[in-house]
């Protein structure tokens, strides 16, 4: 069986690399950590050690998470594999050298990640793994989605089978429909046109039922 290590805020912080600062976010209970990369942009790490009595958590809630986020839209732009406070066959801690690593990755590679709405400008952000999927920031205004390419950052260009994708696992959490304004037939569920397809989403979380295309603009309440 794996051996959890348990640590202190100030243990925790002698492990961070440089330029670190700790953040105030609510409704986390644990110390959050920021680095600032560029713009709005972050690598953010949540520490697994409670804001309450400065431990770190029990086993079973303990992942150190680290991410590439962005402060504007309060958005985490991609996650980055859960590092476990695990020891290794002779007790040493494996979690400091996996941590540091991954915050490695995304300050080299972080602008591979990034990707523009070519709707409304507003940055991407991953928002499923099975399929890699991006989604608008802008959301719920604007419904883009495009796919992760090979090295985990969003695909711009349009291709039919990724848009299929986008649309099953839209299809999923929506009631989708057939945009009218893109002149198909009813029985028509997904529609190519230009770079995008266009298809009606009905947010089921709303009293009224509004119906709203991709592109973001409502055009249809029931």
């Amino acid at each position: 069986m794996a051996k959890y290590d348990s640590f202190d805020k100030e243990a925790f912080e002698r492990e961070l690399p440089k330029g670190f600062k700790r953040v105030e976010v609510s409704g986390t209970g644990e110390f959050v950590y920021d680095k600032l990369l560029k713009g709005s942009l972050v690598i953010r790490v949540h520490s697994s050690v409670r804001t309450d009595n400065r431990l770190s958590r029990k086993p079973g809630s303990d992942a150190i998470r680290v991410s590439l986020y962005d402060r504007t839209t309060e958005s985490i732009i991609k996650h980055k594999s859960r590092t476990r406070r695990i020891q290794d066959k002779k007790g040493a801690s494996k979690w400091p050298e996996n941590m540091r690593r991954k915050i490695g990755e995304l300050e080299e590679n972080y602008e591979e990640y990034v990707g523009r709405c070519p709707f409304c400008g507003a940055l991407l952000r991953e928002i499923g793994r099975n399929p890699p999927l991006y989604g608008c920031t802008n959301f719920p205004e604007c419904r883009y989605i495009a796919e992760a390419g090979n090295k985990g950052g969003p695909i711009q260009e349009f291709v039919p089978e990724r848009a299929k994708k986008a649309y099953d696992y839209l299809a999923e959490r929506h009631d989708p429909q057939s945009c009218p304004l893109c002149s198909q037939d009813k029985d028509e569920s997904i529609k190519f046109h230009d770079s995008l397809y266009h298809f009606l989403l009905k947010n089921k979380h709303l009293s009224d039922e509004q119906y709203s295309c991709i592109e973001g603009e409502v055009r249809q309440t029931a």
